[in-house]
């Protein structure tokens, strides 16, 4: 599991979509798919339910989905950090 696997799987799961979550990651769906499915390998579980109307999560995607989003947005904050200097470091 790494940071991209799971920024894609918020996206995905917030659009309910493979190929929106694609296009705005700017990769193809092949990517986004595969991405995906490594990321339920390693959980041996799947994390969202697939049908024609699209993608919504199982009970473990929505689980993993509430611990996923505060690593992100940390992950994001210390970006920022190494962006900003360690004269700014205080004010994050």
């Amino acid at each position: 599991m790494n940071i991209k696997q799971i920024n894609y799987f918020i996206t995905v799961a917030n659009h309910g979509s493979l190929s929106s979550a694609a296009r705005e990651h700017g990769v193809s769906v092949q990517a986004m798919s595969k991405a995906m499915t490594d990321l339920e390998e390693e959980f041996g579980e799947n994390l969202f339910e697939r049908s024609h109307q699209g993608i919504s999560l199982t009970e473990l995607g929505e689980e993993f989905l509430a611990k996923a989003e505060p690593v992100s947005d940390s992950f994001h904050a210390l970006e920022k950090m190494g962006e900003t200097g360690a004269e700014d470091v205080a004010k994050l």
